[in-house]
């Protein structure tokens, strides 16, 4: 029997439409369940992998700190200078038990396992030379001893220069020495890797100095600090790639992905890998993994397994149903509870992918913003440091001023006389405190350059006397010559020689005499300082000359110290700070905890010279650093740390509001799933047709809904959107009539005017006023912001300047405009505007601008300028309303173009702005043509800059040129 050609097209007609809904309420809903579902798994085996790669980091720093010299040596050396300090505490070196000190330093070698030099010093600071040191030896370590004592006694030693250079190196600085009673200094033998040990006495000068090689066996101390590991397995070798220590089975298993440049961690064998570099030593990591880390990959096959399952069973269902017609009578309600489950299904599952994104988006715009404001702070903190040296100018000027307070005890002790002017640089006080110690230099003299006072030690004053002779010889000249001519001061031929040389680029130090009385900061050997001179031009005083410097690096720490006790925060969170002084290597403060995290980001920024941002570990908690390197403080380097827990607490509530807000979003879903019926779909296609009539410009359809609920509200509310539309295109209609659509034309002087609004009703405005037949008044404007407002205010402002134009110049104009703005709208409006009135007879012109853009003029040779006027707009202030008129000339053959912001600043689909650049470019290729041509010449270029991307802002511009 045939098959029925009804049935076959309704088999067929079946057929697609089940595979249609199969698609589309299964097979996708179960593709999209099983990728959040292996998203979400993968997710936890990441959140896993960070736990286990942030303990591998943990040890490693561990491993590494405990490499560095002062965890090395630094134990055993400050084991052995407390009990040397406790044998040599109040005595001499006749009263020491010098067995017991030979005991102590002899246990110390041994334990440290290199060459080194112990010297003791006793209550006196004498040493004690036990090893029997040779002198270029025992005198540099005796001078470095002063040096830690801060002077406190004298030792004739005049030959130090290379002597400490042999001993310590070429870039040591023995200042160093006197900010720590205990430290270790980072030297150099030979070129070679050295350690200076130096520990003092509390209030005391006795204490012990070492120098020591950095000769340390890091193959030993690597396989001692691995081994004292119990939680890692490891593996260790040379930068030959040879296996030194570790396990050596898990050395021949190990994939060569591990020793790749870019590898990053690897799992193997049950464990996460990761691959150190130090010290010329490969140190391979490996931590077990956790215990239900590989349970993942067994739950995410069980998902896949359930999907299939439901899949297949849903495929037979649908068939049976759709294909087979074999229909199971279901309530309408249950069909569209489920129709609308089934269709807000994916949504919700794509909107639960697009929540992990925006987790990690917001976690990205949340750490910019502390990097933004950590930069902000540390900026501000680097220049605020303005006021500090402007304090020590101050503190110059006042020791400089306060002559009579100092002059008649010059002769006193050399410390009484350093102590008075060092007090003079700060305010008299009740108190009377000492701040004798912040001066670094004084040096007066007389004007025959005879030195009257120095601060220096003698032995310093005897090797920088010729310096600062000449030094005071070249000031004197600048400033007093012909007093310098008639003390006859008696000038070597050699001092000219010195003194020419001084001044020659080479010596560096030709500006530290340009002027008296400013502050100047100059590299003097290792220090930077602030250096000052001034000079008296009294005859009744012996003085004539004044030079004074502190040390750069010491109001530096103070001022940072002063400025990290301040409470810094960003939102109620306390910033943590750090500095650095690099040169001197100072730590502010000196509590602070100072990791080879902080240390790599200090050479990170040292070398780029911008600044750096680094997630780093302080005292077990992550912190985002960034570190400045100072302009105003100079070779520090200054660190702002945000703690990331907080930032953790703003993602995990993130999440949380996002996980609630799917969840609202699928239960009023499904609420609205039961209310949806035909009753909402025709009013929604009745209003469908008002939006096309309305997108066709038809103000007069009306929408036809008599439901007397949401959507007959809704219909009302749209035909008086309709009646105010059409009223806002009458008021567009309206301002068109405001701007002249026809440019005017003079025998010398020809105009085109171009404006074109971004919405139907704009608030840019340009106009002409003929004031008599010589007088022509220009005018252009933009009011801030679109809409019938606007316009209503540009309306206003062509009135007012009617009826001003011919009794009042066009500032006087400005300030009436200006002033009626304000009085109407307080700020709600404000206006920039520019005039040009021209006189068409003599060609000259007043130009007056209120905050509008410049000018441009071409002249006959294509040479670009602007006429710059800066002015505040209109309406700004009743009080602020003063606004100037300039009288200048228009050339023969010049053009000048005006308009508002919207040309240069509107950016194409690039997201480039047009530009000034290609207006000047257009006007000048141009210059030759009439303005209408110039008009449209800059059209077709702002058009074809723009393509099609619609307009944000209003255009207006006009050409003048004369004929």
């Amino acid at each position: 029997m045939p098959t029925d050609p009804r049935v076959n097209f309704k088999l067929q007609r079946n057929s697609k439409q089940f595979l249609f809904i199969f698609t589309l309420l299964v097979f996708i809903p179960v593709c999209f369940t099983y990728f959040i579902a292996n998203h979400l798994f993968v997710s936890m085996a990441q959140k896993d992998i960070a736990e286990m790669e942030e303990y591998l980091e943990n040890v490693a720093n561990k491993l590494f700190q405990n490499m560095t010299t002062d965890k090395v040596f630094g134990p055993h050396l400050k084991k052995a200078a407390n009990r040397i300090i406790e044998i040599t505490n109040d005595k001499t070196e006749d009263q020491i038990n010098k067995d017991e000190v030979i005991k102590t330093i002899n246990e110390t070698k041994s334990i440290l396992g290199v060459k080194s030099t112990f010297l003791i010093f006793d209550k006196k600071g004498s040493p004690i030379n036990i090893e029997n040191l040779p002198t270029n030896l025992l005198y540099p370590m005796t001078y470095l001893w002063t040096q830690i004592c801060d002077n406190a006694f004298t030792f004739d030693y005049s030959t130090r220069k290379a002597d400490l250079i042999f001993f310590a190196g070429n870039h040591f600085n023995s200042d160093v020495l006197k900010k720590h009673t205990e430290a270790i200094t980072n030297i150099s033998i030979n070129n070679s890797p050295a350690i200076l040990f130096h520990s003092k006495a509390e209030n005391a000068l006795n204490g012990l100095l070492v120098r020591a090689e950095e000769n340390i066996n890091y193959q030993q101390l690597l396989i001692k600090l691995l081994n004292e590991q119990k939680t890692i397995s490891y593996v260790l070798k040379n930068s030959d790639n040879k296996f030194v220590a570790g396990n050596e089975e898990l050395n021949k298993s190990l994939p060569s992905e591990l020793y790749k440049e870019d590898f990053k961690t690897h799992l193997h064998a049950n464990h996460i890998w990761k691959i150190y570099n130090s010290k010329g030593y490969k140190v391979i990591i490996g931590h077990k993994t956790k215990d239900g880390y590989g349970n993942y990959t067994k739950i995410n096959f069980l998902a896949f397994l359930i999907l299939t399952i439901i899949t297949v069973a849903g495929f037979f269902v649908l068939k049976k149903h759709i294909i087979k017609a074999e229909s199971t009578w279901i309530s309408i309600k249950h069909k569209l509870v489920f129709v609308f489950l089934s269709s807000v299904y994916m949504p919700i599952i794509t909107l639960y992918i697009f929540s992990f994104n925006a987790v990690t988006n917001h976690r990205t715009i949340l750490e910019n913003n502390i990097v933004k404001n950590l930069t902000d702070i540390l900026y501000k903190l680097d220049s605020d440091y303005s006021n500090k040296e402007q304090e020590i100018l101050e503190k110059f000027r006042r020791i400089y001023q306060s002559k009579n307070r100092w002059k008649n005890k010059l002769k006193l002790a050399h410390h009484e006389t350093r102590k008075e002017i060092n007090n003079a640089a700060y305010p008299i006080t009740k108190d009377n405190i000492n701040h004798d110690g912040w001066l670094n230099w004084i040096d007066i003299r007389d004007i025959k350059q005879n030195r009257l006072y120095n601060m220096a030690s003698k032995e310093i004053r005897n090797r920088v006397n010729t310096f600062a002779r000449i030094l005071t010889l070249l000031c004197l000249q600048k400033v007093m010559p012909e007093q310098l001519q008639k003390a006859k001061s008696d000038i070597k031929r050699a001092d000219m020689m010195l003194a020419n040389f001084f001044e020659s680029p080479i010596m560096g130090v030709s500006r530290l005499i340009e002027q008296p009385d400013q502050l100047i900061y100059h590299e003097f050997s290792n220090d930077g300082v602030y250096w000052y001179w001034n000079y008296y031009n009294d005859l009744n005083c012996n003085i004539a000359y004044i030079s004074l410097n502190t040390i750069g690096r010491k109001n530096i720490v103070e001022y940072l110290e002063s400025a990290f006790k301040k409470r810094h925060n960003i939102e109620n969170v306390g910033i943590k700070f750090f500095a650095y002084h690099k040169k001197d290597k100072i730590k502010i403060p000196q509590a602070a905890p100072y990791n080879e995290a902080l240390n790599n980001l200090i050479d990170q920024t040292e070398i780029s010279r911008n600044i750096e941002t680094k997630v780093i570990k302080i005292n077990s908690m992550n912190h985002i650093a960034v570190c400045l390197p100072g302009a105003k403080l100079i070779n520090t380097y200054v660190i702002a740390m945000y703690p990331v827990s907080f930032i953790d607490k703003k993602i995990h509530n993130f999440e949380n509001n996002v996980l609630f807000g799917i969840l609202i979003v699928l239960v009023f879903s499904v609420l609205t799933g039961l209310l949806l019926s035909q009753n909402f779909i025709n009013p929604l296609k009745e209003l469908e047709k008002g939006l096309k009539a309305l997108q066709k410009r038809d103000t007069d359809y009306s929408v036809k809904i008599d439901n007397r609920d949401e959507l007959g509200l809704l219909a009302a509310t749209f035909n008086k959107m309709v009646s105010e539309i059409k009223e806002m295109l009458l008021a567009a209609a309206i301002q068109k009539c405001l701007i002249p659509s026809k440019t005017m034309q003079t025998e010398k002087y020809d105009f085109a005017l171009y404006n074109q609004m971004a919405d139907d009703v704009g608030g840019d405005y340009a106009d002409f006023f003929h004031i008599d037949k010589d007088q022509l008044l220009i005018v252009i404007g933009d009011v801030t912001g679109h809409g019938v407002s606007s316009s209503i205010l540009v309306a206003m402002v062509k009135a007012s300047i009617f009826k001003f134009c011919s009794i009042m110049l066009p500032n006087k104009i400005f300030s009436k405009v200006g002033e009626m703005i304000y009085e109407l709208l307080r700020r709600k409006k404000l206006m920039t505007m520019l005039a040009i009135k021209l006189n068409l007879q003599n060609d000259s012109y007043l130009f007056t601008n209120a905050g509008h853009p410049y000018p441009i003029i071409c002249d006959k040779n294509g040479n670009i300028k602007e006429l710059e006027e800066d002015a505040m707009p209109l309406g700004v202030s009743a009080k602020r309303n003063v606004y100037t008129c300039k009288e200048l000339t228009f050339e023969p053959n010049n053009v000048m173009m005006i308009y508002s912001d919207g040309l240069c600043e509107l950016t194409n689909e690039k997201g480039q702005a047009y530009g000034k650049k290609r207006l000047f470019e257009l006007l000048q290729n141009n210059k030759e043509k009439n303005s209408n041509d110039i008009k449209e010449t800059i059209l077709k270029d702002f058009n074809n800059f723009m393509g099609k991307r619609e307009l944000s802002d209003d255009i207006t511009f006009i050409i003048i040129k004369q004929t």
